[in-house]
């Protein structure tokens, strides 16, 4: 498996498809129908939920959140301009400015996979697969 920090930098297209594909070896059977339904996610569906329903859809877990494994992924990818903010992080105890600068991280992640590779396929979420199940 790439290194997050050669994935990050110099990855080709080929290796973030494989490291996403790598993502599935680690998700348990009990968590594979629930895992394909995010994969699978309108999200023009989620746009148009009304606040009580935003809730509802928060706990039952559709919504991919960031977590302690994004923090120790993203501590080996040395030219993040965040790598400061990243080291200052506790993995085990995330605060929500944590949470706000990983998920921009991951969007921004997308956003230039998506221009690289002249494609729409790349999502946060599966920036956040990737850092999930990169060292594993």
């Amino acid at each position: 498996m790439t290194l997050i920090n050669d994935l990050w930098n110099n990855g080709k297209e080929d290796d973030w498809h494989t490291a996403l594909a790598n993502y599935w070896k680690y998700v348990k059977p009990t968590h594979f129908a629930i895992e394909k339904e995010f994969d699978s996610l309108n999200t023009n569906f989620v746009k148009e939920l009304n606040s009580e329903e935003w809730y509802e859809f928060l706990l039952k877990k559709h919504f991919a959140t960031v977590d302690q494994f994004a923090v120790k992924a993203l501590l080996g990818v040395n030219s993040l301009p965040e790598i400061k903010s990243i080291q200052s992080m506790n993995p085990d105890q995330l605060k929500i400015k944590d949470a706000v600068i990983l998920i921009e991280i991951m969007k921004h992640k997308a956003k230039e996979l998506n221009n690289k590779f002249l494609t729409s396929f790349w999502t946060p979420r599966k920036i956040d697969m990737i850092l999930w199940s990169i060292h594993r």
